[in-house]
């Protein structure tokens, strides 16, 4: 089991001109990114259809119970916990 630490980025995609920035700083850190999920920015997809799509690239990406999930935004980002 490779010991580095795994992060997977999910963002609204209000934010996504940062996104690269965001990329470059954990990984200078240290950090192994597994993924990074765009999702749209508004009401209509706070929805459990939208929370099946990051579970589902969280499990193609190979995350586990040990990646942290990182949220950036608003909106659905911080709403589905």
């Amino acid at each position: 089991m490779n010991p580095m630490k795994q992060v997977f980025i999910v963002y609204d995609s209000a934010v996504g001109s940062f996104t690269n920035q965001l990329k470059a700083e954990w990984t200078k850190a240290g950090w192994e990114l597994l993924g990074m999920l765009p999702i749209p920015a508004d009401e209509q997809h706070k929805t459990l259809d939208t929370l099946e799509s990051i579970c589902r690239a969280l499990l193609s990406a190979g995350a586990s119970r040990s990646t942290l999930l990182l949220a950036v935004g608003g909106g659905v980002t911080t709403a589905i916990r």
